[in-house]
């Protein structure tokens, strides 16, 4: 089933936190804030603002894929949805970004993705990888489910978790 965007939908830019006074904005705004309107993609912006808003209201991580051809715009939306959805502290959402590699191995992009989550790196001491990723889990997570956690996350990371 195919959705119309309604007129309506466009979204609105730049984001509010944007001085619409000026035709040009002071140089203290990046290039993503100073970008021409995104056009044609209201429906997926509105899609990620859920998701986000969704997060914060329930205070649980989600995952959400930008999936679509080269040069289709996915960078771009993230880019804008980024900006919109910075609060005015200058935080916002937490994004990694992937992409699997022809002839790589099974779940190579999620292990990279948790790699520069934990701050370890390919090549790292593995019990001093395990220690940080050990940590870091602990911090979020209650005591009786890190070894748990450990042990799926060790086989992604290739770490060793059999304690």
């Amino acid at each position: 089933m195919a959705v119309r965007p309604d007129v309506t939908d466009r979204v609105r830019y730049p984001a509010p936190s944007v001085p619409q006074d000026s035709l040009f904005p002071s140089s203290r705004f990046s290039a993503t804030e100073r970008r021409a309107a995104l056009a044609g993609r209201a429906i997926e912006m509105r899609e990620l603002e859920r998701a986000y808003a969704a997060v914060r209201d329930k205070k649980q991580a989600r995952t959400v894929t930008v999936v679509g051809a080269a040069g289709i715009g996915k960078t771009r939306l993230v880019r804008d949805f980024l900006v919109r959805s910075r609060d005015p502290g200058g935080a916002g959402p937490r994004v990694y970004r992937g992409a699997a590699r022809d002839g790589g191995p099974a779940y190579e992009v999620f292990a990279r993705i948790l790699r520069a989550r934990f701050g370890t790196l390919e090549g790292m001491d593995a019990e001093a990888a395990k220690a940080q990723v050990r940590a870091q889990l602990a911090a979020v997570l209650e005591d009786r489910k890190v070894g748990d956690v450990a042990y799926f996350v060790g086989q992604l990371l290739e770490l060793s978790f059999q304690d």
